[in-house]
């Protein structure tokens, strides 16, 4: 739940926002799929990155890649070549 709602409100930009909703996935102990931890730190990542926070974008950028997802570390390498 709060994943989706995160998304929205990065598609949105209301950037501030999606921040504190991604952080309440990482607070939850019960989600069943894999995908979601990976997922919302990817788009912290952008949030921060979208708001001028690289150094925080890159330590998100970093988690999320830690996470045995190929596609997502696909997603990761591009965005990581536009913080350089």
């Amino acid at each position: 739940m709060y994943h989706n709602l995160g998304r929205v409100e990065y598609e949105l930009k209301e950037y501030q926002k999606s921040i504190q909703t991604f952080r309440k996935v990482f607070t939850l102990n019960d989600i069943k799929e894999d995908w979601i931890k990976p997922w919302s730190h990817y788009y912290l990542a952008n949030c921060y990155r979208d708001i001028g926070e690289t150094e925080k974008a890159k330590q998100e950028y970093d988690i999320a890649y830690e996470y045995d997802d190929n596609t997502i570390r696909s997603d990761i390498d591009k965005a990581r070549s536009g913080l350089e």
